[in-house]
């Protein structure tokens, strides 16, 4: 067995290196954050690629959103009919991820009034097989998911797939908002819609911020 003065220099040396790589880190980061943020600032996009010099090598700087519930008691108005399915109530409000991305979608914008997911496949013109592809893969919840498929699938290039996936998240988002009126008892109508928006702008924000995160694959 080694010195134990040899193995406790040894280990002070490496939680010293750790430290040290976990500062360099945190700097390296933060610098990615800025250039993600500043990429993302000027499009629609969800997410940026940041290759690095090596192949298989890269990171991502993606826009995340946080719901931060302002009144959770206009929940129940907001959600009508489905509110206990959606929300879970505790001492604090947990909305499910279908409810977030609800809620979000009208808070930042990010829905086309009149899209589906059927008009968009319908504007591309592809083949019925295609088609069917798409309506099975394409979603509008995960937008690298859906702008990868839409490469694999349609042999997109990653900027146009990339516009397209933002078109399918903007497209669900409606269709979830329109769903969500139909089952609390009304049709889709402006009026209906402003109320809705009025009531989830006081029930809830959203703090919008940039992560960045490994890409485990190669490229």
């Amino acid at each position: 067995m080694a010195d134990i003065y040899d193995l406790v220099d040894e280990f002070v040396g490496i939680k010293r290196q750790i430290s040290e790589l976990q500062n360099r880190a945190s700097e390296i980061e933060a610098a990615l954050i800025k250039h993600g943020e500043s990429f993302l600032a000027n499009t629609k996009y969800k997410s940026i690629r940041m290759r690095g010099s090596t192949d298989g090598i890269a990171v991502t700087a993606t826009n995340a959103e946080t719901l931060k519930l302002t009144y959770p008691s206009l929940l129940k108005e907001i959600f009508g009919k489905v509110y206990s399915d959606i929300v879970k109530e505790e001492t604090s409000y947990t909305v499910n991820a279908h409810g977030k991305r609800l809620l979000l979608s009208v808070l930042t914008g990010s829905y086309n009034e009149g899209a589906t997911l059927n008009g968009l496949f319908d504007d591309l013109n592809v083949d019925s097989a295609t088609r069917k592809l798409l309506c099975k893969k394409i979603k509008g919840i995960n937008f690298e998911k859906d702008k990868n498929n839409f490469m694999k699938i349609c042999g997109f290039t990653e900027e146009t797939a990339s516009d397209y996936a933002y078109m399918a998240t903007e497209a669900a988002a409606w269709e979830n908002i329109t769903k969500l009126l139909e089952i609390s008892g009304g049709s889709n109508t402006p009026a209906l819609f402003a109320d809705l928006q009025t009531k989830i702008i006081q029930a809830a924000a959203a703090d919008q911020t940039v992560k960045v995160s490994v890409l485990d694959l190669d490229l």
